[in-house]
C-alpha cells in the first residue's frame, strides 16, 4: 500500500482511501492520463512510460524519474500525500 503506518479505524482509512483518490482523479484530469493507471503507478504494480512520466514531471515538479523508478528515486508527491493525510488523522486514543 501507499503507506507505511497501519490505520486502526476503519472511518480514518477510508476518508484516508478518499481523499487520496481524489487526487488521483485531479492528476487524472489534469494530464489525461487514465484513473487506472495513475493508480497502478502509484501502488507501483508498473511504471509509466518516458512520454507520461514526462507530463507527470511538467504538472507536479516531481522528476520523472521518480516517477519511473519510485523505489529507487522515491516519488515525493507520493510521500507529501502520505503524510499530509496522516497528520490530518490525529490519532486520538
Amino acid at each position: 500500500m501507499w503507506f507505511d503506518e497501519p490505520i486502526k479505524s476503519k472511518r480514518k482509512y477510508r476518508k484516508l482511501r478518499k481523499e487520496y483518490y481524489k487526487i488521483l482523479k485531479m492528476l487524472s484530469q489534469t494530464t489525461g492520463i487514465s484513473f487506472g493507471s495513475l493508480c497502478r503507478w502509484a501502488h507501483q504494480d508498473t511504471r509509466p512510460s518516458l512520454e507520461a512520466a514526462k507530463k507527470l514531471e511538467q504538472v507536479t515538479g516531481v522528476s520523472r524519474l521518480c516517477w519511473l523508478y519510485p523505489k529507487e528515486f522515491g516519488n515525493p508527491l507520493l510521500k507529501v500525500l502520505e503524510l499530509m493525510e496522516l497528520a490530518k488523522m490525529d490519532v486520538k486514543k
